[in-house]
């Protein structure tokens, strides 16, 4: 038997306050692989990673008792505070839970972070230091950074997030600001000539 823990932290976060958005959260998180397993849906085999599940707005709206319209705005809000992503086909999504310091707690014997979730119970646990899809789309949407998410992302997964130098990007966000101060320079010169 696997379990899931909520942790104290969600009294303080915007998604403590919102019964809506926590009960899809919940179930969502309840839901979801605690570890890379196949499905099959429409006749087509899928993998679900750590975390992720398949999902389909009218069958969650029934579950959670809420109309589509408050599902749809609960999703908003999950995404807002980057605790999900998802990648949509024509017939279901599957949403991804994002790690988060919502999920961080304090090892009090060594005093640093760690993940609330231990062994094959962490759904949420971060692999690795690259972002994921879901990661860059939600922050670039959410930071209102002016760049193409999936061009950066294939960009630089494609290049193992790397630097032309070979050395490994330490901070992808701010590489972002970066591409979106240089397309906005090649879009507006600072000067512009008179056709005649």
């Amino acid at each position: 038997m696997s379990f899931v823990k909520l942790p104290r932290a969600i009294r303080e976060h915007p998604l403590g306050g919102d019964p809506e958005s926590l009960a899809l959260f919940v179930h969502l998180l309840i839901n979801a692989a605690y570890q890379e397993q196949d499905a099959v849906i429409d006749g087509k085999r899928i993998t679900l990673k750590r975390g992720q599940v398949i999902f389909g707005r009218t069958s969650y709206a029934k579950r959670i008792g809420v109309s589509d319209a408050v599902l749809r705005r609960s999703i908003r809000r999950l995404k807002k505070w980057q605790l999900i992503g998802s990648e949509a086909t024509q017939r279901f999504s599957v949403i991804t839970l994002l790690p988060s310091d919502l999920w961080q707690t304090v090892d009090t014997e060594s005093g640093t972070k760690k993940n609330i979730y231990n062994n094959n119970n962490n759904i949420t646990e971060k692999v690795g230091k690259n972002p994921t899809l879901p990661q860059v789309v939600n922050t670039i949407k959410s930071k209102g950074i002016r760049v193409d998410p999936e061009d950066f992302f294939n960009y630089y997964d494609a290049r193992g997030w790397m630097l032309p130098s070979g050395q490994p990007i330490a901070n992808w966000i701010s590489l972002a600001y970066s591409w979106a101060k240089r397309d906005k320079d090649k879009a507006e010169p600072d000067s512009w000539g008179v056709v005649k």
